[in-house]
């Protein structure tokens, strides 16, 4: 009976290890911000939103742009890889100022986010997401 007392402590330390690696490997930590823009008829008046709970780009005529920006921090004593990804309706609309960014230990950096509505959008609200992924870098 004792091999079979055995096996249920071999596989939680096998479990253990494996998840011990993973956090030291650097496996990403992943954080999201929610996007939403209302695309407006063309006009010469755009709507601002300043709120900081998520990257509101307010209200904006097909065919055009807006702008917010984000801070990144690295507040590690090692260097972090961050990757930057849109998700959602406003995917394909949204371009970075970087996109794949190494952060030195301490280090912050502003990034620019754009969202570039397409002439053809459809008059309505749009969301989506940008998903941070934060890398522990490695030499």
């Amino acid at each position: 009976m004792k091999g079979s007392t055995d096996l249920p402590l071999l596989l939680s330390i096998i479990a253990i290890i494996i998840a011990g690696l993973a956090v030291f490997a650097g496996w990403p930590s992943t954080k999201e911000l929610d996007v939403d823009v209302t695309v407006i008829a063309n006009s010469k008046l755009m709507g601002f939103n300043a709120d900081n709970d998520a990257l509101h780009f307010g209200a904006i005529p097909a065919g055009n742009s807006g702008m917010r920006t984000i801070i990144l921090k690295n507040e590690n004593n090692f260097a972090e890889k961050v990757k930057l990804v849109g998700a959602g309706e406003v995917r394909g609309w949204l371009a970075f100022s970087e996109d794949n960014v190494i952060l030195a230990p301490k280090e912050n950096k502003t990034i620019e986010i754009s969202l570039n509505v397409p002439a053809d959008a459809k008059l309505k609200q749009y969301s989506g997401k940008v998903r941070i992924l934060n890398y522990r870098k490695w030499l």
